[in-house]
């Protein structure tokens, strides 16, 4: 991995050595809020059900559960 100690190899060295992104060591991920993953559960779960159909944000399943977009 990555050592940000090392005297003789720069981080951003290191990083093309590794094929990694330079940005990616500082990342940090946000939580998803609860109300996002809701909607997302939906999302899927009518995907499910038939993947063939497209799926909008307008349709009235949607409009039932009082998330907001």
């Amino acid at each position: 991995m990555i050592n940000f100690q090392d005297p003789q190899v720069s981080v951003s060295r290191q990083c093309r050595l590794l094929d990694h992104s330079r940005s990616s060591l500082y990342y940090k991920p946000v939580e998803i809020d609860s109300q996002d993953l809701a909607l997302m559960r939906l999302i899927e779960e009518q995907y499910l059900k038939d993947a063939f159909l497209r799926i909008s944000l307008h349709d009235p399943t949607f409009a039932k559960t009082g998330l907001s977009l």
